[in-house]
């Protein structure tokens, strides 16, 4: 394709253009093709692409403008997106299916779960807060997807990796319940139970990537362009709960689980 490219134009480039490998080298010579010396295994044809391209810019005709501009465009689709990986505290890849503790580095307390009345019924559920006197209980991040690392792109299920006996749910994953649940009119993290088994769909953003700092996100059904954070506001019992909100995000870093780190704990009620 390059050589009926070059052979297009009889304008004169001239120059070596090595493409992606010890062995393989097109040269361009003075009003003639683009002659392929050699001919090995298949290699990387960005490196190739964006010589010709450069050369192609140096010439004035408005044809060779055009298939300048479709070289770059090639160029363009063969670079594939950035995936933006997610770090753990030590600088380690975010591992699909690993637990971490989530610990917010600003302080405020662990994640972990309580038991919320809901409303009048006498039924309670377990939401998912923040408590200054515990280091929270570890949770268990997968994407839908089986790549061995978690990116940024990926939709997550989250769920807790233990939870203790309670008469609230057996259920240990993350959902998001409606506002209508909640009195400060903000959707809460709340665990399932038998009315909502299914966990809600996450996404890991970054905050502030110098210091695999992140931020949990919830987008609409429609896809990204309308994405909401994961904050944090007090209910009417004083439990900072994990809320979905328009405002400022629960910042938090992701430590792996060990002995050192974690031990079970939680005196909160597990009944209302």
């Amino acid at each position: 394709m390059i050589g009926d490219v070059a052979a297009a134009h009889e304008e004169s480039i001239s120059g070596v253009c090595v493409a992606g490998g010890k062995r393989r080298v097109t040269v361009v010579h003075h009003n003639a093709p683009c002659r392929r010396r050699e001919r090995k295994t298949r290699t990387n044809p960005l490196p190739l692409l964006r010589c010709v391209t450069a050369a192609l810019r140096r010439l004035p005709s408005p044809q060779t403008v055009e298939l300048s501009l479709s070289l770059s465009l090639t160029s363009s689709f063969l670079d594939s997106a950035p995936i933006f990986q997610v770090f753990d505290s030590d600088g380690d890849f975010l591992r699909n299916g690993g637990t971490y503790m989530l610990s917010p580095p600003n302080g405020g307390g662990g994640i972990l779960a309580a038991a919320i009345k809901q409303g009048s019924d006498q039924d309670c559920s377990l939401g998912v807060i923040q408590h200054e006197s515990y280091t929270g209980w570890p949770v268990t991040i997968s994407a839908l997807v089986r790549p061995t690392f978690i990116s940024t792109s990926f939709q997550l299920l989250l769920s807790f990796a233990y939870i203790p006996p309670n008469v609230c749910t057996k259920n240990s994953d993350w959902i998001i319940k409606s506002s209508n649940d909640f009195e400060g009119n903000r959707a809460a993290v709340m665990l399932g139970d038998d009315k909502n088994p299914v966990g809600s769909l996450f996404f890991i953003k970054s905050y502030d990537s110098s210091k695999n700092y992140y931020k949990l996100v919830v987008c609409g059904g429609r896809g990204d362009e309308h994405c909401r954070n994961i904050g944090v506001d007090k209910d009417e019992n004083g439990y900072k709960r994990l809320v979905v909100t328009e405002g400022e995000p629960l910042v938090l870093q992701f430590d792996k689980v060990n002995k050192g780190n974690f031990a079970f704990e939680s005196n909160l009620s597990m009944v209302v």
